[in-house]
């Protein structure tokens, strides 16, 4: 019992160590990051109007969220994706009717799904409400 707390300890202190250096190594790069934009700005503050400075500041500022929202979206796209091809055929996790789909062709998986008799009502109400929560889902994030 002793000897399992003591190995247990000595986990828990090789983790804490190995978190540690990596905070210190994020705050390291944090640090060089925003050293680099100061030098940036008072750079272009030099050559770029406050009108232009302001218009690549706003610039650079959308690209970062959009980023974050493409991000978000590709994920949320994978998440549905998953859960439409469970709904569809519960033994296959990436595959709806033998094609694959990519994480970007959210649109081309709802416009081919299939709306024959084959699907049953509940499947295909299923469907209409994941289409539904996709796109609300778009439309609030943007």
């Amino acid at each position: 019992m002793f000897i399992h707390f003591i190995s247990l300890q000595a986990s828990l202190l090789e983790r804490r160590e190995k978190i540690q250096q990596k905070h210190d190594e994020a705050k390291s790069l944090k640090d060089g990051i925003d050293r680099r934009s100061r030098l940036v700005t008072n750079i272009l503050r030099k050559y770029f109007s406050d009108e232009q400075y302001d218009e690549y500041d706003h610039f650079i500022r959308m690209k970062s969220a959009l980023l974050i929202d493409t991000k978000d979206i590709e994920e949320n796209t994978a998440f549905i994706q998953k859960q439409i091809d469970i709904l569809l055929n519960p033994s296959s996790s990436s595959v709806v009717n033998n094609q694959q789909y990519s994480s970007t062709s959210s649109i081309s998986l709802f416009e081919t799904l299939p709306r024959s008799n084959s699907i049953s009502s509940s499947a295909s109400h299923k469907i209409d409400n994941l289409q539904t929560n996709y796109f609300n889902s778009i439309s609030a994030t943007a």
